[in-house]
C-alpha cells in the first residue's frame, strides 16, 4: 500500500481459496513493529460472510500504546471499514 503519505509491505502467509487469507507485515511507515491480518470466509446462503481479525504491536513502548489509543487504532478501523465496504460494492456489481 502506498497513499503518498504512508506505506506498508506485507506477505501472504496463508492462502486457502474461499476459506482463509492471512497477511503478515514485513515493513511499514507506521509506528508498528508487528501486524497480522486474518480474513476468513463463510458461505451463508447466496452470500459470503467475511470475518477480519487484526493483531498488532506498536513501537515506542508506553508512548506507542498511548498513540494507539488516541489515533492508530482509529485509523486502522477506518481503513478496514473502507476496504470491506469497497469489497462489498465490488462483489455486488
Amino acid at each position: 500500500m502506498q497513499d503518498g503519505k504512508n506505506w506498508f509491505d506485507e506477505k501472504i502467509t496463508v492462502f486457502k481459496p474461499n476459506e482463509e487469507l492471512v497477511y503478515q507485515l514485513t515493513d511499514c511507515s507506521f509506528p508498528i513493529k508487528g501486524l497480522k491480518h486474518t480474513y476468513s470466509f463463510q458461505k451463508v446462503g447466496n452470500q459470503t460472510k467475511v470475518h477480519q481479525e487484526m493483531e498488532y504491536t506498536v513501537k515506542y513502548g508506553i508512548i506507542g500504546v498511548l498513540m494507539d489509543k488516541m489515533m492508530i487504532g482509529k485509523q486502522f478501523n477506518s481503513g478496514i471499514n473502507k476496504f470491506l465496504n469497497g469489497l462489498k460494492t465490488y462483489a455486488e456489481k
